[in-house]
């Protein structure tokens, strides 16, 4: 859930169609593959806070957790390209005030996720200090 919350999917479409409103279908599609192909090219996509959650989700453990990080993220990545290339549809289906809520909700998820950061690195640190 990490993942898809600050990816966020559903809130980079209009993004994604804004930089793509003047091009055509093909074009979109490449432009569209090429972002999830290679992600952290567009930082929307993978920027510090997509690095930061997958090296604290594949950090607690052994090959198990990176394996399931690596997965997670190419799941992901599937699911950006399906909404990048029938994002118009999505936008009009949902409505503006609908994406604004998912918006909002993505970003407690977030904001939740940061603030469990920051407890277990404080519990850490206190641990290794104490």
């Amino acid at each position: 859930m990490g993942f898809f919350a600050i990816m966020n999917p559903i809130a980079n479409v209009p993004i994604f169609l804004g930089l793509t409103s003047d091009d055509d279908e093909q074009t979109v599609a490449a432009v569209a593959l090429r972002s999830v192909i290679s992600p952290l090219a567009m930082p929307i996509l993978a920027g510090p806070g997509t690095i930061a959650t997958a090296m604290n989700f594949s950090a607690g453990g052994g090959l198990m957790e990176v394996v399931v990080t690596i997965i997670m993220f190419a799941v992901l990545c599937i699911i950006m390209y399906i909404l990048f290339i029938y994002g118009g549809k999505l936008v009009t289906y949902i409505g503006a005030s609908a994406l604004g809520v998912i918006t909002r909700m993505m970003g407690l998820i977030i904001a939740v996720i940061g603030t469990q950061m920051v407890i277990e690195g404080l519990t850490g640190a206190l641990k290794h200090a104490g």
